[in-house]
C-alpha cells in the first residue's frame, strides 16, 4: 500500500523567460523506508504549487485504495 508522497521540484520545460519558472510534480511510495525504491506512481502533469501537487498525490493514493477495495469485496 502507498502512504508516503514526494514532491519534486524542477525548472518548467521550454521557458523563454530569463529566469526560468519551478513546476511541481508528484510521486507515490509504499511506506517501507527504502529510500531507493522505485515509485508505484507519478504524476506526468505540472503543478504551479507544491501544495497542488501534494494534493494530487493523495488523490491518488484515494483512488488506489478505492479500488483495492472494490477488487477485493
Amino acid at each position: 500500500m502507498a502512504t508516503r508522497v514526494r514532491v519534486l521540484a524542477r525548472h518548467a520545460s521550454q521557458s523563454r523567460s530569463p529566469v526560468e519558472p519551478i513546476v511541481y510534480s508528484a510521486a507515490v511510495y509504499p511506506d517501507d523506508g527504502d529510500i531507493h525504491v522505485a515509485p508505484l506512481w507519478a504524476c506526468n502533469h505540472e503543478h504551479q504549487s507544491a501544495g497542488e501537487a501534494y494534493g494530487c498525490g493523495l488523490a491518488w493514493i484515494e483512488d488506489d485504495e478505492g479500488e483495492e477495495a472494490a477488487s477485493s469485496a
